[in-house]
């Protein structure tokens, strides 16, 4: 009973104290509890998005490192593909233009029916131009493969205009081009199956991209990335022809 009655007494004593607060008081006191509630609630949220924002940007920089370890080319082997690229004109040339490209782009493909390469070689004469061809293979690794094979025997140009002229380029009619440009087709073959030059062509992709290009065909002249016009090549070569004097 005693404790009943202290019971009642705590009640009464609470129903007094809140008569004593006035409706504007509660509904003020509603409004701070809901406003430390909200700071709260927000902050929580804050913490929870900086540390999403945390994640992201550690991941960031994983893939990005990531990327630059698999697109790094290998030293070694750029310095080899790079020496043994394929070329028209003077070995001593002092202007050197060289195309990035792919026997599957038709842009290339293009490039190599109308003549362009030819005419601004023929205009500025081989002893003042060399060209060389790059493999920049998005589009079709075998035959870039296939056509360093065509290199070992020094038949590489007359295997590169063929695989041009019969656009887009087939795996089974290789051997074929092979004995046109005068290969020894034995050779030619067991070079294309062993896949001896499968890792340069990888390289020499990641090489085209990491010195900035995105699309086939794409040019330099000595060393300097141009546009792929005509008339940006042709100025480009003028101006180093007019410096090397």
């Amino acid at each position: 009973m005693a404790k009943n009655r202290k019971t009642r007494k705590q009640k009464q004593q609470m129903q007094a104290r809140n008569a004593e607060v006035s409706p504007q008081e509660r509904v003020e006191k509603q409004r701070v509890s809901h406003s430390k509630a909200a700071r709260r609630q927000a902050k929580q949220e804050a913490a929870k998005r900086k540390q999403i924002r945390n994640w992201a940007i550690i991941g960031l920089i994983g893939i990005a490192a990531l990327a630059a370890v698999i697109f790094r080319p290998q030293p070694v082997v750029i310095e080899e593909a790079i020496a043994q690229r394929p070329f028209k004109g003077a070995a001593d040339a002092p202007v050197v233009l060289t195309e990035y490209a792919d026997f599957h782009c038709h842009g290339c493909e293009g490039w190599h029916e109308s003549g362009i390469i030819d005419d601004i070689i023929a205009q500025f004469g081989e002893e003042n131009v060399r060209y060389e061809f790059s493999h920049f293979p998005q589009f079709a690794p075998p035959l870039a493969a296939a056509a360093e094979c065509a290199n070992d025997q020094g038949a590489f140009w007359p295997f590169h205009d063929l695989l041009f002229d019969n656009f887009p380029a087939q795996m089974a009619d290789l051997n074929g081009y092979a004995e046109q440009s005068g290969m020894d087709v034995a050779v030619f073959e067991e070079c294309v199956d062993s896949g001896k030059y499968d890792g340069t062509v990888r390289e020499m992709l990641n090489y085209a991209r990491v010195s900035g290009f995105r699309g086939t065909p794409s040019f330099q002249v000595n060393g300097e990335n141009v546009q792929t016009d005509p008339s940006s090549i042709i100025a480009a070569i003028e101006r180093e022809l007019a410096s090397s004097n």
